[in-house]
């Protein structure tokens, strides 16, 4: 067992010797995350566990940010992008082919004396070999002529610790500062907002051209000699219980969004037949308090319209749902929706709610 006391006598985690080594042989975000959780957890081994994987386009939140507030929801949708969350904190990252993760994986009962340099340290030596000269920041990330290439984040379960990170190879910028653009609406949330740093790409500063996945396996031979570890194949049983746990975890919503804490927001968009303001009260992603103003040529008090809004999940399925009821409820020759906002439609309210902000043909 390792124990660093006082930042002295530092040492790397590979120092360990025997380490098994875990592909997971997916892109698919809930399953990588699942099989982090799942051998931190349930490991039947005390050896410590490398995996490197690589994720399909995703965004990745932290466990205590607030999505709504991190990710542009239009911009993700349009792209078919992933939204998942991890278990351990830090900011929103995106992931695409183009990022190599690295999570270990190892037993730890010294938590105060616990220093997460062990496991930057040798991702830090294996880049070296690569000719990257990279410095551990004091977010733990790691930086090129300082700029970003790596961030980490740990969780502790029990007696074990899972340190993961990420390394941006070949990612598309474009892409990573697109999606993970806030929008300029008012928005106020008790959640962690992500640290937007300045990130460069690794492949970028190779000597020779590599594709990711030969980047990949010169890390690893940098990472271990081939007599201290071990590939690990996981059993059947192990290999079912992970991935009923990508999807009662990390493809539920229940995790995913009803995770964000409390927020307020108000959205406002002026339409050919009148302006509509909604003003939200979210509460772990379900809408808790709904109120519409606006100068719109409503025949009908729009509370009942907000009162069915209450309880539902505020995503922009659940909430054209309701507004399509309304919409299919007549009142003589005009739908209940157009008596409530004066001739609206559907999708103006509904993208008025949602922060989209999109012109409607009105």
């Amino acid at each position: 067992m390792i124990r660093l006391k006082e930042g002295k006598n530092k040492r790397s985690i590979l120092d360990e010797g025997f380490m098994f080594i875990i592909e997971t042989n997916t892109t698919d975000p809930a399953v990588n995350l699942a099989f982090e959780e799942y051998y931190l957890r349930h490991a039947a081994f005390d050896d410590p566990i490398l995996m490197l994987w690589r994720n399909e386009p995703t965004v990745v939140v932290g466990a205590f940010q607030n999505t709504y507030s991190e990710v542009d929801y239009d911009y993700l949708r349009s792209h078919n992008i992933h939204l998942v969350r991890r278990t351990t904190g830090g900011g929103a990252v995106y992931h695409d082919l183009g990022n190599l993760c690295y999570s270990f994986i190892r037993l730890e009962t010294d938590l105060e004396h616990l220093d997460f340099h062990q496991f930057l340290q040798p991702v830090k030596t294996a880049l070296a070999t690569l000719g990257i000269d990279a410095e551990i920041s004091g977010r733990n990330d790691l930086l090129v002529d300082g700029r970003k290439i790596s961030g980490s984040a740990a969780r502790v379960a029990g007696d074990r610790v899972l340190f993961h990170g990420t390394l941006l190879y070949s990612s598309d910028l474009d892409v990573l500062s697109r999606v993970l653009t806030v929008k300029k609406e008012k928005i106020v949330s008790k959640g962690v907002p992500s640290v937007r740093s300045r990130v460069t790409r690794i492949a970028d500063h190779l000597l020779h051209s590599l594709d990711i996945l030969e980047f990949k396996q010169l890390l690893l031979n940098a990472f271990l000699d081939p007599e201290t570890h071990s590939p690990y194949e996981p059993s059947e049983r192990e290999k079912q219980a992970i991935l009923a746990l990508a999807d009662s975890k990390y493809r539920n919503d229940e995790w995913t969004l009803g995770k964000n804490p409390s927020f307020n927001v108000s959205y406002s968009h002026r339409f050919d037949k009148g302006e509509l303001t909604v003003k939200l009260l979210v509460h772990h992603s379900r809408i808790e308090h709904c109120h519409f103003e606006g100068d719109y040529l409503g025949w009908l008090d729009s509370d009942e319209v907000a009162s069915a809004l209450v309880g539902v999940v505020y995503s922009r399925e659940s909430v054209e749902a309701v507004m399509k009821r309304f919409e299919e409820s007549s009142a003589g020759s005009m739908s209940r929706l157009d008596l409530y906002f004066g001739g609206l439609t559907r999708n103006g309210i509904v993208g008025t709610i949602m922060g989209e902000h999109k012109q409607q043909d009105e």
